[in-house]
């Protein structure tokens, strides 16, 4: 069979462009990567349930190959941890929804806070930063001096000392009569928190509370350094 020059030098050229083309157009499938964070409402042999605050309830697929990160590195899944997760592609179209987590991980800071002003705490005492300044957006519940609580956060954290995080979320630690420690929520109603002692209802608050500003506890510094 004859071909034409014309036709050879065709040919040449378009298996020149193909060869030349990322390795994704030849066929490799990249997948998206998306994420999704919450609360763990349930520990199941082979993952965790996950309440997303768009998503709703997803079931995540832990296993061995999926990277651990923060506190999941030593210490086991349990109910109540806020966690954040990256899988790859979209949710199987399931009741509830599921996927495979890639990235799991849990970023926590626990202590006791020791000052609050506009907005933000110092919270001393945690085991491996012995003291945070951790900002509390205006929409979450503020916490009180002398309260012991867990901080969850995203894993950004700056570099100043103290080291300052931006709170995703976090919880009263108390202690029951057995000993065992008790994470309470911080959106809970106070009447109905164990806690409620350490936590000041509104008819408790100083009728000029909030009318005067309270000075820096550090010098401001961007969030996500």
């Amino acid at each position: 069979m004859h071909i034409k020059k014309g036709m050879k030098l065709s040919l040449l050229l378009a298996v020149a462009c193909v060869l030349s083309q990322p390795a994704a157009s030849l066929g490799e499938v990249q997948m998206q990567t998306s994420e999704l964070s919450g609360l763990i409402t349930e520990v199941m042999e082979y993952g965790i349930m996950v309440s997303d605050s768009e998503k709703g309830s997803v079931f995540l697929n832990v296993d061995a190959e999926t990277v651990l990160e923060g506190v999941l590195g030593g210490i086991p899944l349990e109910v109540g941890m806020y966690v954040f997760a990256k899988y790859s592609g979209a949710l199987a179209s399931s009741k509830p929804p599921q996927t495979h987590a890639d990235h799991l991980g849990c970023y926590a800071l626990k202590g006791v806070v020791t000052e609050t002003a506009n907005g933000k705490l110092l919270l001393a005492g945690d085991a491996l930063f012995s003291e945070a300044l951790v900002h509390v957006e205006s929409g979450m519940p503020q916490p009180i001096a002398g309260a012991p609580i867990t901080v969850y956060y995203n894993g950004t954290m700056t570099m100043s000392l103290p080291p300052q995080v931006d709170a995703t979320h976090w919880v009263f630690m108390e202690t029951s009569e057995t000993g065992e420690t008790l994470s309470i929520p911080a959106n809970i109603p106070p009447s109905e928190s164990p806690a409620a002692d350490i936590r000041p209802t509104p008819s408790a608050m100083p009728e000029n509370a909030g009318t005067e500003e309270a000075p820096p506890l550090v010098p401001e510094a961007p969030h996500g350094e």
